[in-house]
């Protein structure tokens, strides 16, 4: 089939809005710095490794505790983890972490005196819950350990957690960690801690009379928190879609696109070469990009 220069530049025209599409809505590539949620995956897998450790030195056994301070003070007193840091996320609007120093979960030693709880620890926040009760490193390898702060027994984040509905890290006895968005999709998205059916409740997956060790935001602080995290999704979106180093690539379109679009519907010569610059340079900041910005 022969080509006429209307429709070999209609080809061109067609391939190139596609690509420059494709491009702007496609997921923003991360680049040098890991972005803060894997930050929070690190950390929440540091803590149940932690956890486990733990649970090596007394017979299997990971922290009785009363609360998630307490469950943090004796991964501390063992020496296994004193960095309160790990507890927090930068996108949980229960965290500022400006002028910020780093904060241990024990204060300093004292010469013959215990160490006591660091009382700066006692007032975090933190982003993170853990699994209370008596949790053994036996237990199946699908038992959770911590979890993204929020989650209620239906299955879904709420929306002052720190990613909103969005959902958030799940850590598991086997040394899993997963993000999940909705727990109650396609039945259950957890095991059952007595092994019969799948379920999206956290507390049906932990062993019975297990408890949730977690900050409980006050009712003001829930809805300064959820329009915080709403706005900042609502955020992300853009940023995320299109992100600062897409913004040449958006203008070069929009100089091109339309001088191209006029010449077609003019049926004009010169129309493909107005597609090929656009797609030219496109490639070349791609290049520089890849170059200059490697990929995390």
């Amino acid at each position: 089939m022969r080509y006429t220069p209307l429709g070999f530049s209609a080809c061109i025209g067609i391939i190139g809005a596609a690509a420059f599409l494709f491009f702007l809505l496609s997921p923003r590539v991360e680049c040098r710095m890991p972005s803060p949620k894997a930050f929070d995956l690190s950390n929440i897998r540091a803590l149940a490794q932690a956890s486990l450790i733990y649970a090596s030195d007394h017979d299997d056994q990971l922290p009785h505790a009363s609360d998630i301070w307490d469950y943090m003070r004796q991964l501390a007193e063992d020496g296994i983890l004193n960095d309160a840091e790990i507890l927090l996320s930068r996108l949980d609007p229960a965290v500022d972490f400006t002028h910020r120093n780093p904060i241990s979960i024990l204060a300093p030693e004292q010469p013959g005196q215990p160490r006591q709880l660091n009382p700066r620890f006692r007032q975090l926040k933190p982003s993170i819950a853990v699994a209370l009760g008596s949790l053994n490193a036996k237990m199946p390898a699908t038992v959770p350990i911590a979890w993204t702060r929020g989650l209620q027994t239906k299955g879904v984040w709420a929306d002052d957690s720190p990613y909103g509905s969005d959902g958030g890290y799940i850590a598991f006895m086997g040394g899993r960690v997963q993000f999940y968005h909705d727990l109650s999709a396609d039945g259950g998205q957890l095991d059952r801690f007595d092994g019969q059916e799948k379920t999206a409740d956290i507390l049906e997956a932990l062993p019975p009379g297990s408890r949730i060790g977690e900050y409980t935001p006050a009712a003001g602080e829930q809805i300064a928190w959820a329009r915080i995290t709403a706005s900042r999704q609502h955020h992300d979106f853009w940023s995320d879609h299109l992100p600062p180093e897409r913004w040449p690539i958006v203008a070069i379109w929009l100089l091109f696109a339309p001088i191209a679009c006029h010449r077609l519907a003019r049926k004009r010569t010169g129309a493909v070469r107005m597609f090929i610059w656009p797609l030219l340079l496109t490639f070349l900041w791609l290049a520089y990009l890849a170059i200059t910005e490697p990929m995390y």
